[in-house]
């Protein structure tokens, strides 16, 4: 097939990095692929056997310009398939869909549990117009059950909506504590500390304050944890935690590492992982992390729990700290007295239920199928 996919940005995101595992494995697999992303990003470079356009948007007035960039990209391409990732490409795709009619149009859709009271007034603008558009749309694709619950209740055309959980490369992310060595080194943590990583962008849906909170009630009962926030953001972000966590008392406890574009050596820097997000669909940190043989504590949210099973802990409240301490102290027990055995569980359970292999077979089959 000709397969054309169209998403914001390249940027370091969950949504793009399973872009590129997805457009990477379809092109292995003999089909002609190309990305249309409206923002550069340095995940272009991971692309293989892949075509790269960039679509030049700059702030959201370019949006009329990408409009007409796409339909000429879909006008030259002739593609069987657009699949469009996320809000913007999606509402484009919708538009452009009647001037193309031999070209299927699948939809992504990947938020969950978002609290669109809590949104600005042009983010609740684009879910609107996208929910309304959905319709044309052959098939929607989103990547957790906790996701398609939400697009149901957002008012997404259930006949339209099918399952394909994100895919793990195993190969790429895999123990290899020797990848982390120099990292930790770097950030100044001693072969005999327990480190305790949040990889996460510094967004408010993320909540790093509870997770420093946490940090600051368990750096005060174990002298050998350290902690550190993987993931970049705003300066002002940063700073504002920062801030935070110097009058918490954290200090030298904690690393503020940034971006990380080596993202295996970070899972294998850590002993445990942390995600405390406020909302999620499928949080690909934890089945990362796992594949690195890292248990993980998460709360409540998206397919967390689904993609923890007996493996991890699951924190039922949202922003509560006391209960993210809690968990991370049971799960560090835990890892302390059986550290072979709960890493080789982690990574058997990501490697049994959410494979690349999966995501590409069931991807394949939506985009080969006319669904409407």
């Amino acid at each position: 097939m000709r397969l054309l996919f169209s998403i914001p940005s390249m940027q370091v995101g969950g949504a793009e990095r399973q872009l590129t595992v997805l457009a990477n494995g379809l092109a292995a697999r003999g089909h002609e692929v190309t990305v249309a992303a409206f923002a550069p990003g340095p995940l272009a470079a991971d692309l293989r056997g892949v075509s790269f356009l960039e679509l030049g948007k700059r702030s959201r007035l370019d949006n009329p310009v990408v409009l007409w960039r796409l339909a000429r990209i879909l006008r030259e391409l002739r593609p069987q398939v657009h699949y469009a990732v996320l809000g913007m490409p999606n509402i484009l795709g919708a538009l452009l869909r009647p001037l193309f009619p031999q070209t299927r149009l699948i939809m992504g859709v990947r938020a969950s549990e978002v609290g669109l009271g809590s949104l600005g007034f042009a983010t609740r603008s684009v879910y609107s117009l996208e929910r309304r558009l959905a319709v044309v749309a052959d098939a929607i694709i989103v990547n957790s059950e906790a996701g398609c619950r939400h697009a149901l209740a957002l008012g997404f055309p259930a006949r339209h909506l099918v399952v394909v959980q994100n895919g793990i490369d195993t190969l790429r992310f895999a123990p290899q504590r020797e990848l982390g060595a120099n990292l930790r080194t770097r950030w100044g943590i001693q072969p005999d500390n327990i480190l305790v990583g949040l990889p996460a962008r510094l967004d408010p849906i993320k909540d790093h304050p509870t997770f420093l909170r946490a940090a600051a009630d368990l750096a005060r009962r174990h002298d050998e944890m350290r902690f550190v926030c993987i993931g970049g953001g705003p300066e002002q972000q940063r700073e504002s935690l920062a801030q935070q966590a110097r009058e918490l008392g954290l200090g030298s406890r904690l690393v503020f590492a940034g971006e990380c574009r080596d993202m295996p050596a970070a899972y294998n820097a850590l002993n445990l992982a942390c995600l405390c997000s406020r909302g999620e669909g499928f949080p690909n940190v934890l089945g990362e992390a796992m594949a690195c043989g890292v248990p993980c504590v998460a709360t409540d949210v998206g397919d967390a729990a689904r993609i923890l099973g007996e493996i991890g802990e699951v924190v039922p409240n949202l922003g509560d700290p006391a209960g993210l301490a809690a968990a991370l102290e049971r799960l560090c027990g835990r890892l302390q007295a059986s550290p072979e055995g709960m890493a080789k569980a982690a990574r058997e359970r990501i490697q049994s239920l959410f494979s690349t292999e999966a995501m590409l077979e069931g991807t394949e089959a939506i985009l080969r199928k006319r669904v409407r």
